[in-house]
């Protein structure tokens, strides 16, 4: 199945309806679900396995996952609807010493390695899929993904993903399968989820 790119004033009429459905307040919630999907990558544990590590999270919302993780030496949250967070919400990321910059992860001029960039449930937003995981790869040395996967689009979601096309934009890597529901209160949808690396890539 084919992702088509999608026009800046699609994308414009998605993100209406996001900013929309934005919680910004229940932070147990967004705990546990970065929690269980960190859990999937080798049982990570946000303590102590990214001490000393760069992170730029793709759309990492008002609760970003990098909010969570312990130790970072930098985490950058790329996140096109920033600027209309409450202060509030913008306080809180600048106090845990996130850099947020408000925007599309494809309109970012980004010249720095990371040790890793993230996917987590925001593939099926973006203007171009293929663009954000393009830039991901020359910056990182990891990528980790974690996106629904076959359940359809709407205003909000104008991207529908199958395990198949990770398994195009990331060959040779392992895409894994969470099954919707099988986890209490978390993602009714089922959702793809892979580690990308360059030293891996290179080596093949």
């Amino acid at each position: 199945m084919a992702i088509e790119r999608i026009s800046r004033e699609r994308w414009d009429k998605a993100q209406s309806g996001e900013i929309i459905h934005y919680d910004h307040e229940n932070r147990d919630a967004y705990e546990t679900s970065v929690d269980i999907i960190l859990r999937h990558f080798n049982h990570f544990d946000v303590e102590k396995d990214l001490v000393g590590k760069k992170i730029l999270e793709s759309g990492g919302g008002s609760y970003p996952a990098v909010f969570f993780c312990k130790g970072l030496e930098r985490a950058v949250s790329v996140e096109p609807l920033y600027d209309k967070f409450p202060e509030e919400v913008k306080d809180r990321l600048t106090e845990a010493g996130i850099e947020t910059i408000s925007s599309g992860f494809e309109d970012v001029d980004i010249d720095e390695e990371f040790d890793e960039v993230w996917f987590f449930n925001v593939l099926q937003h973006v203007r171009d899929p293929y663009l954000q995981i393009e830039k991901a790869k020359k910056i990182a040395n990891t990528i980790r993904v974690f996106e629904p996967i076959e359940c359809g689009t709407n205003d909000e979601h104008p991207h529908e993903f199958t395990i198949e096309f990770f398994e195009e934009q990331f060959p040779g890597v392992e895409v894994n399968r969470y099954k919707g529901g099988s986890l209490n209160k978390f993602h009714g949808a089922d959702c793809a989820y892979l580690i990308w690396s360059k030293l891996d890539e290179e080596t093949n």
